[in-house]
């Protein structure tokens, strides 16, 4: 209800000395808080004390990601076999976790809870991932590349002094068999 001009409202933070209320109060600090206030009229009638405890949540809600699969680094890029998948945990002690986003391929953001693909197509990812706690502080967003694997090796093999008979490669004893093996990455 709108404050009636006859009538004022005093309060105390945390027990420090009680002021007349004009404007909306603004805790900034994490911690436990305790308002305490009463109304007063011209005449001097005094409302009981009444309380409040509002604790303030100045942290953002901390998030974990990983891709679970085999995998294997490269240079500065990891690779995963097909099927591989994501899995992310947030936690908020204070207000708690209200939900966390992925975004991949910046296809935009969706809650994890639609996100249940598995990452089976052979192609470069581009994920980007962050939670959002009950009071709305967003955590650190983290961003990653990984690439889907499903390519087999290529495998050549060359002997030295080679000739064919009928087709059959013959070789002396002092040929060389050399086999090497190579990956065609895109």
């Amino acid at each position: 209800k709108e404050n009636n001009l006859l009538v004022d409202i005093e309060y105390s933070i945390n027990q420090s000395d009680f002021k007349i209320y004009k404007t909306p109060i603004h805790l900034n600090m994490a911690r436990k808080n305790i308002i305490t206030y009463k109304a007063i009229d011209r005449a001097g009638n005094e409302e009981d004390l009444n309380a409040i405890e509002v604790f303030v949540d100045v942290n953002p809600p901390t998030l974990s990601v990983r891709v679970d699969g085999k995998s294997f680094k490269n240079k500065d890029l990891v690779y995963y076999e097909p099927g591989s998948y994501i899995s992310l945990h947030a936690y908020d002690n204070e207000s708690g976790v209200k939900d966390v986003f992925i975004n991949i391929n910046n296809e935009g953001y969706l809650p994890i809870d639609y996100f249940t693909e598995k990452f089976k197509e052979p192609k470069l990812y581009r994920v980007q991932a962050l939670a959002l706690d009950n009071v709305l502080s967003k955590s650190k967003e983290y961003s990653f590349n990984f690439i889907v694997d499903s390519q087999a090796p290529v495998v050549t093999t060359r002997v030295s002094n080679t000739v064919y008979s009928n087709k059959l490669p013959i070789c002396s004893s002092i040929s060389k068999i050399n086999i090497s093996a190579y990956r065609d990455w895109e």
